[in-house]
């Protein structure tokens, strides 16, 4: 019995890792595809700090608001990368990271020319995404194994000798 529910467990953290592969996939080619991307000149308008409470204690997420122009037709963003914003544990480095990009500065705007509403700062957070996609895999094969084998003993245990 103890088996059925640790496979049922595997189960289930197998659908929860395959969700989060499937948005860090998602976000993997927004990242890539956007390498070929124009940039415009934008306008940094507002910036915040966005603070967050989670299990982990509080995170602090620098944010900016700025606007573009692509063919005369004016767009805005908060987006900061094509990747999870980076956010910190201590609120001093989330205000430097905010200070890099002061209200009134001029930065690039990265936009997608199909949907130019689309757009970020820069590419990525330089993360190491690529190696979490390789352990992700890794982890749901490993986990794959561990369930086969897991239900090959239940199914010898209930298989009566003849």
């Amino acid at each position: 019995m103890r088996n059925i529910f640790f496979a049922i467990v595997l189960i289930f953290i197998n659908l929860f890792l395959g969700l989060e592969l499937w948005q860090g996939i998602i976000i993997y080619f927004d990242t890539k595809n956007s390498v070929h991307w124009p940039k415009a000149e934008a306008t940094v308008l507002a910036t915040k700090i966005k603070e967050s409470r989670g299990k982990f204690g509080v995170t602090y997420c620098p944010e900016w608001d700025y606007y573009f122009s692509v063919d005369g037709k004016q767009y805005n963003s908060t987006r900061a990368v094509f990747e999870s914003c980076k956010c910190h544990s201590y609120r001093k480095n989330a205000e430097l990271e905010l200070n890099k990009h002061p209200i009134g500065s001029k930065v690039f705007a990265i936009y997608d020319p199909e949907n130019p509403s689309k757009a970020a700062l820069r590419l990525s957070n330089d993360s190491p995404f690529n190696m979490l996609l390789i352990l992700f895999c890794m982890l749901i094969v490993f986990e794959i194994i561990v369930l086969i084998v897991i239900l090959k003993r239940i199914n010898i245990k209930h298989t009566k000798p003849r």
